[in-house]
């Protein structure tokens, strides 16, 4: 055996530049998302979270960049680049290079807020990475269509130059990409008010409905009944720390400016339980929370809720509804009372008994008490309906009207609601849904 016959390892090989700069964009995107749940559990609605979350992402990024070459995602995987220019333009080409690799993700996510499910755009911005992608792969990392773009030697002059009609060329640029997304904005919504709400025609089944067709087709059932879910915390000498969870149902009614407004049972909002919680006088509250989860994952935390003067188990809420997109994340229901209400009628209680949202439970109208008040019904109402919208149907649609309450005994053919005629009051105070809040309804109702 000739010593030309024996080959000693080097060791382990080591990733190939293509495959590191893969990790080093998979590590940011995992900072990202981090980011984005830790804003989204903060505000609690997607389009401010997404916000502040990308705001503190560019900040990390960029500082990263500035004072080591690398973002952190190439300063985990191992893959380092420094901007060879000169210390006046090398923020802007870092700011260049950001706006370059992730600015188009911003769009794809910006774009997925609005009404629109698909734009050309979207295709746009995904061909884009698809493109990057492939250039990656054919120069195995060595570079691409972003690293051509964001080249210190061919982009430093523009970046550096201070002509007026430039900065007005990239201003109205920018100026024209905001009127262009408010335009595809506003024609989304206009073709789903067709689609949903009559428009100029909607078609359900063979047959063609009228314009402003009252109700809501099955299909929106799902949306109607968002999840409401609340917690408190009191601080008795006894039992320090005494936590209370529940959950219930809701009803969207409106929308005015950023805020929206749900309908719920009073008692969903915990206070009953609040003030048996404490035997020496008020309560000591450290934490009340109360949360709106909508269909579609979303959720938001309740700002303010009403105290009504009368007996009527009801309350608004009141959300930060931005970000909240009708049609895909919430139902809005509408009381016309156009539809007379007879015994014997189909209905359908929608809500989240035992945490199952969405569900829908089916029965007819059993009886119509307290002067039109109260609608009893054998459609089957458990812990977690409450709150939720019993509906009549009328030929192939559905229209609200009570709120579900309450149901007798363990019978589960014995369900009542309340008239959705009873909801609008001008007789209720406004309390803030936190801790000194609920201390002050508390106080308010059972002292």
């Amino acid at each position: 055996m000739t010593p030309h016959s024996i080959q000693l390892s080097d060791g382990p090989k080591s990733p190939s530049l293509f495959w590191r700069r893969f990790a080093a964009v998979l590590i940011d995107l995992l900072v990202l998302d981090i980011f984005e749940r830790i804003a989204l559990g903060i505000i609690g609605t997607n389009l401010w979270a997404l916000i502040l979350a990308w705001a503190a992402f560019l900040l990390v990024w960029y500082t990263s960049s500035h004072l080591t070459g690398a973002s952190p995602g190439k300063l985990l995987a191992g893959t380092i680049t420094r901007y060879k220019v000169d210390e006046f333009s090398g923020p802007a080409l870092i700011l260049l290079r950001f706006i370059v690799v992730w600015a188009p993700l911003l769009a794809i996510k910006l774009l997925y807020t609005t009404p629109s499910e698909s734009h050309p755009f979207l295709w746009l911005c995904l061909l884009w990475y698809l493109l990057v992608a492939v250039g990656m792969a054919i120069t195995r990392g060595k570079g691409g269509l972003q690293d051509q773009i964001c080249d210190s030697q061919t982009m430093a002059s523009p970046l550096t130059a201070h002509s007026k009609t430039r900065k007005l060329v990239i201003c109205g640029a920018l100026l024209l990409c905001v009127l262009l997304r408010l335009h595809w904005a506003y024609l989304a919504d206009v073709q789903w008010q067709k689609d949903h709400r009559g428009g100029d025609s909607a078609v359900t089944g063979n047959e063609t409905l009228p314009p402003e067709t009252p109700g809501i087709p099955f299909e929106s059932l799902k949306l109607s009944a968002p999840f409401v879910r609340g917690y408190f915390i009191e601080e008795d000498s006894l039992s320090p720390n005494d936590t209370v969870r529940w959950t219930g149902s809701a009803v969207v009614i409106g929308k005015i400016k950023d805020k929206l407004y749900l309908v719920t049972n009073r008692h969903v909002l915990g206070l009953e339980a609040l003030a048996a919680s404490d035997d020496d006088g008020t309560p000591e509250t450290s934490n009340y929370d109360l949360r709106i989860i909508f269909a579609s994952g979303k959720y938001a935390t309740v700002e303010h809720f009403t105290l009504r003067r009368d007996d009527f188990d009801l309350t608004w809420l009141v959300i930060d509804g931005t970000g909240l997109v009708e049609g895909r994340d919430y139902q809005t229901l509408e009381y016309t009372g156009s539809i007379p209400i007879r015994l014997g009628d189909d209905v359908v209680a929608v809500g989240s008994p035992n945490e199952l949202h969405g569900t829908h439970t089916f029965g007819k109208i059993s009886a119509i008490r307290e002067s039109g008040a109260v609608i009893q019904t054998d459609a089957a109402i458990n812990p977690g309906n409450s709150g939720g919208p019993l509906l009549v149907k009328s030929g192939d649609r559905y229209h609200w009207i009570g709120v579900n309450t309450w149901k007798v005994g363990g019978n589960d053919n014995l369900g009542f609601a309340i008239s959705a005629a009873l909801v609008i009051t001008d007789d209720q105070v406004r309390v803030e849904a936190n801790a000194r809040g609920a201390t002050q309804a508390v106080e308010e109702l059972y002292r």
